[in-house]
C-alpha cells in the first residue's frame, strides 16, 4: 500500500493536491483520512479487524499502529507467511469497504465481508493445494485439517476455524459423513433471478451414510438468493426437529447465511426472520453446529431443490428419490 495506488487515492493526498476541500475523514470524520486511517483506524475497518479474529489468526491489536512512513512493512514484518497474506487479504477488503461508502451507498456490511474474505480465503487456499498435490494424489505434509466435537449450543472461534479448515482441503471437496452418534443435514436452495422463484431441497444423514429423509419444496417468490437459502435450511431443519432431537450439523453453501447462524450478534440481514427461526429450531437439538462447505460438498441437496422446481413438493422418510438414489451411494462409497 505506502507508495502504491492507495497511497495516491486517500483523502489526505487528494487535497494536499488541491483536489478536495479537506482531508478529513468522510466515513468517521475524526481525522486526516490517511492511507493507515483509511484501513487500519478508521470505523469500519476497526469493526471488521475485531469480527474476522473470531475465524482468522491476525496480529495482536497493539501491533496495527502507526509506526511512520513504513507503518505497513513494519506490521508485516511480525507475521509468518499465512498471517501476512491474511493480513493484506483484510486491508484489502477494509479498502473496499471505505470505496463502498465513499463512492456507493455504504450497505455493504461487516458480517458479508468476513463471510467473503472466509470463501475468499478458502477458495484461494484450494487452489494452492491442488498445486502442492502430489501425482499419486497424496496431500503434501503439513496440510490435512482437524477438528474437535463441539456439544455446545455456541460456537467457539476454534470450532469456526475447524470449519474454514475442512472447506479449504481438496481431500475434503465432497461430502464428508458426521462422526458416529451425529447427523448431517444438508439444505439448498434454487433460485431463478429473473423471476425470484424459488424451491428447497435437503437431506439429513448418519455417519453411515444412511438418510433419515429427504425433502423437496416449492417455495414461492424470493427477493433475493440468501433469503432463499436461508428460507430452505428453514425448512430442512424444522422437518428434522420433527423426527430427531439428537445432535445435528447443519451445512449450508452459503457462507454469508453460516456467518449470521454462527454469531451471536444483532443480525441486520434481510433473511433475519428466517435466521432468527432457524436458531429458534435448532434449540431443539441436543447440540448443534452450521458448517459452511463447498457447493460441490452439497451436491445432493442441490439436485433435490432443481427436482422441486420440477416435480413440486415431496417427502421421503428414511430413502431419497430415485433419481438421486445412485449419486447418494456413490457420495458415501468414496468413504468406504
Amino acid at each position: 500500500m505506502a507508495g502504491g495506488h492507495t497511497d495516491a487515492c486517500n483523502k489526505e493526498n487528494k487535497w494536499k493536491r488541491t483536489l478536495e476541500t479537506d482531508s478529513i475523514c468522510k466515513i468517521c470524520g475524526s481525522a486526516d483520512e490517511t492511507e493507515f486511517h483509511a484501513v487500519i483506524a478508521c470505523t469500519k475497518s476497526r469493526a471488521l479487524r475485531s469480527e474476522i479474529r473470531a475465524v482468522w489468526d491476525i496480529p495482536e491489536e497493539i501491533q496495527f499502529r502507526d509506526s511512520g512512513k513504513d507503518w505497513l512493512q513494519n506490521l508485516l514484518a511480525q507475521c509468518n507467511s499465512e498471517m501476512r497474506t491474511k493480513v493484506l487479504l483484510l486491508l484489502w477488503r477494509c479498502w473496499y469497504l471505505r470505496n463502498n461508502c465513499v463512492f456507493n451507498d455504504g450497505k455493504e456490511t461487516i458480517a458479508h465481508s468476513v463471510a467473503f474474505l472466509e470463501q475468499y480465503a478458502a477458495e484461494t487456499g484450494e487452489a494452492t493445494l491442488c498445486l502442492q498435490t502430489s501425482d499419486s494424489g497424496k496431500m503434501a505434509l503439513g496440510k490435512s485439517s482437524s477438528g474437535s466435537k463441539d456439544s455446545s449450543h455456541h460456537y467457539a472461534s476454534d470450532m469456526i476455524q475447524r470449519n474454514y479448515m475442512e472447506s479449504s482441503s481438496t481431500t475434503l471437496c465432497r461430502w464428508i459423513p458426521p462422526q458416529e452418534g451425529w447427523t448431517k443435514i444438508n439444505c439448498d436452495a434454487s433460485f431463478v433471478p429473473g423471476t425470484g422463484e424459488s424451491s428447497a431441497g435437503s437431506i439429513a444423514r448418519d455417519h453411515r451414510g444412511f438418510p433419515f429423509f429427504s425433502q423437496t419444496q416449492v417455495m414461492g417468490y424470493s427477493n433475493c438468493v440468501e433469503v432463499a437459502e436461508a428460507h430452505a435450511v428453514l425448512i430442512g431443519v424444522k422437518s428434522f426437529a420433527s423426527l430427531f432431537r439428537g445432535p445435528v450439523i447443519v451445512e449450508t453453501d452459503c457462507a454469508a447465511l453460516a456467518t449470521e447462524l454462527m454469531s451471536d450478534k444483532v443480525i441486520r440481514a434481510e433473511a433475519f426472520p428466517f435466521i432468527w427461526d432457524i436458531k429458534e429450531n435448532l434449540k431443539v437439538f441436543a447440540a448443534y453446529r452450521v458448517n459452511w462447505i463447498k457447493r460441490d460438498q452439497n451436491k445432493i441437496a442441490h439436485k433435490l431443490a432443481a427436482h422441486a422446481r420440477l416435480n413440486g413438493d415431496h417427502f421421503w422418510l428414511a430413502r431419497v428419490p430415485e433419481v438421486i438414489s445412485t449419486d447418494v451411494v456413490n457420495e458415501y462409497r468414496q468413504f468406504s
